[in-house]
């Protein structure tokens, strides 16, 4: 038998597989995390709420009270943006090869 056979053999039918993994996938999407996430990337894919976001945060962070705030707060308020699309990417980061292997397996 040869290796493939071999790992197919122990896990069951390669269909079964994807079928449980994209069931689990589903119930992922349907957390609040998970809706979270895909109503973010859902904002990160349009360029007119992207821009209409960036420009709400340079519109506050030039008015008078801003300048009023701590120093690290005005900071992170101004790196929000950025700080969401690096957070927002993550777990697509980790998606990835998780597909990858999965091709790899039935393939």
């Amino acid at each position: 038998m040869l290796h493939k056979e071999k790992k197919v053999g122990a896990v069951g039918h390669p269909g079964k597989v994807l079928q449980r993994f994209f069931n689990r996938m589903d119930l992922v999407r349907k957390t609040e995390p998970g809706r979270c996430h895909a109503e973010l990337f859902r904002i990160f894919a349009n360029e007119e709420l992207s821009q209409e976001i960036q420009r709400a945060i340079h519109e506050i962070s030039m008015q008078p009270y801003f300048n009023k705030l701590l120093a690290a707060d005005r900071r992170d308020f101004k790196t929000i943006w950025r700080r969401l699309l690096a957070a927002g990417t993550a777990p697509d980061e980790t998606f990835l090869p998780v597909a990858k292997a999965l091709r790899g397996f039935v393939q």
